[in-house]
């Protein structure tokens, strides 16, 4: 039977997640125990939040540096989903992405 492993905080928070390949993924929280990092083989996710624990932004690089996606969310006054940047970069290219 296939399995994975995975080790958490006193508080339940995945820290490590070991795949039944053996691949890993390392997590991060910060002090309100939201996610702010996950590392695995080949990528890095990191995440902001703003003042209401919102995702503010995410960007997603290769462990390598050579491809970067950060996107950036705005809400309105109502606290729902109003813009989204994208911004991607590769060796050859760079865009950005602008949802309103």
């Amino acid at each position: 039977p296939r399995s994975q492993q995975q080790t958490t905080t006193p508080a339940g928070k995945v820290t490590r997640l070991t795949d039944a390949d053996g691949a890993e993924q390392r997590c991060q929280y910060d002090a309100l125990g939201r996610l702010s990092q996950q590392q695995g083989a080949d990528v890095t996710i990191s995440v902001t939040y703003d003042a209401a624990s919102r995702i503010h932004q995410q960007r997603t690089q290769s462990k390598d540096g050579s491809r970067d996606m950060t996107v950036t969310l705005g809400y309105d006054s109502l606290g729902r989903p109003a813009r989204r940047e994208t911004a991607t970069r590769t060796p050859t290219r760079q865009s950005l992405e602008i949802q309103t």
